[in-house]
């Protein structure tokens, strides 16, 4: 039990800090804008959150999931085996695209997350996550990140 304990504390505070670091380095293209830089740590903190279930996907290979809800990894018993969802009958491609659309999502928030859509892009990047088997909970920061930045945007566009 207390392996399981290491292993999530490792893993959550492994995605956090990278997320943190990246927040960091792009902080300057945010111009001040504190609801910018918590969609820009979310957008990153979801992207990399859900990419992290693509190897433990990847690791079950070519077998065919038993249903919609799947387990990423099913030995990491402690946070239920990283429950996820998929549309996709087999776990090596599920994983695969988890790693691909984790990665974009996690750059379009880098990249975009300040533009005028670029909100409304991670919403829908943050909702194919979750049905390609990047995890039932990073969607949701990447849906809240994309929420900020979209509301952001369109605010400037009224007050203009």
């Amino acid at each position: 039990m207390g392996s399981e304990w290491l292993t999530a504390a490792i893993l959550l505070g492994t995605i956090i800090s990278i997320a943190a670091v990246l927040t960091f380095i792009m902080r300057g293209k945010i111009n001040g804008s504190r609801r910018m830089l918590v969609a820009l740590f979310f957008g990153i903190f979801a992207g990399i959150g859900g990419a992290s279930h693509g190897p433990g996907e990847m690791l079950q290979g070519s077998a065919a999931p038993t249903g919609l809800m799947i387990e990423a990894w099913p030995g990491l018993t402690l946070l239920d085996g990283e429950p996820a969802m998929t549309l996709i009958p087999n776990y090596l491609v599920t994983g695969i695209l988890a790693i691909a659309v984790g990665l974009a999502v996690a750059t379009w928030s880098a990249t975009s997350v300040g533009k005028r859509d670029g909100g409304l892009i991670l919403i829908l990047l943050s909702v194919l996550m979750l049905f390609v088997g990047g995890g039932l909970m990073p969607p949701i920061p990447g849906v809240i990140a994309g929420a900020l930045s979209y509301w952001n945007g369109h605010l400037k566009s009224v007050a203009s």
